[in-house]
């Protein structure tokens, strides 16, 4: 095993890779965003948001997925508070939530004022395809992963919602295959490494029904009437 002589992440981390200095790629992209402009950032970051809330007709201008963590409050405080959207929050329910966790989205709701829709996804499919990404990859979370991307985009799509604001990218935060380079375009989130190039139908078997898979099929962004859902990752800008 590898370590980076820096932050010793290893090398065990699918998507990390060691320069010829033996510096890890999120540790080249911390330099990266040393030298950028950020003030420049902000400006296209407003071109985007003033756009939206001129032309937007739905009851709301954006979605952000949280959890109740920093970041997701930060993200969703953002948005409301220094950029005046109409915010919508969006939660995909964990298997197993904690009192802790729920306590943070009850005051992250509370405090920054926010509607909140929570996704609780039915718990018979849930437990089958926990324990097939298991046994089949040795990784049972897949399915969370999954809805995350999947669910919140469907969401999104649900209520006509032209914007979807995610927090970091992380294969370019924590080094990853998917993104080498800052970048604020994250329609391509549901590729990301914890997916693995998987899609909910490499595990449906005749036990679950394709019925009940809406919420883990990560949808198309642009709809037949031409409609567009952007998306974007906050820590760009």
């Amino acid at each position: 095993m590898k370590y980076c002589i820096r932050c010793v992440m290893p090398n065990t981390k699918p998507g990390v890779y060691f320069d010829e200095q033996g510096l890890c790629n999120a540790c080249r992209s911390q330099e990266v965003k040393k030298k950028v402009d950020w003030q420049a950032r902000r400006k296209e970051l407003e071109v985007i948001v003033n756009d939206i809330k001129e032309k937007n007709k739905s009851a709301y201008d954006c979605l952000v997925p949280v959890s109740g963590g920093k970041d997701s409050w930060y993200q969703a405080w953002m948005m409301k508070e220094v950029f005046g959207m109409k915010v919508l929050c969006c939660v995909m329910a964990p298997h197993l939530p904690t009192t802790e966790g729920i306590h943070n989205l009850n005051q992250m709701v509370d405090s920054v004022g926010l509607d909140i829709i929570k996704i609780t996804l039915k718990p018979s499919v849930y437990k089958k395809l926990r324990k097939k990404t298991f046994i089949r990859q040795g990784e049972p979370n897949w399915p969370e992963h999954m809805t995350v991307f999947a669910g919140v985009t469907n969401v999104a799509k649900i209520y006509d919602i032209p914007l979807i604001v995610w927090g970091e990218d992380v294969a370019f935060e924590f080094g990853g295959a998917q993104t080498q380079e800052s970048k604020a375009d994250a329609s391509d989130i549901d590729n990301n490494d914890l997916i693995k190039d998987k899609t909910i139908d490499d595990f449906i078997d005749n036990d679950i029904s394709i019925k009940d898979t809406f919420f883990y099929r990560y949808p198309k962004l642009q709809s037949d009437d031409g409609k567009e859902i952007k998306s974007i990752y906050l820590g760009y800008y």
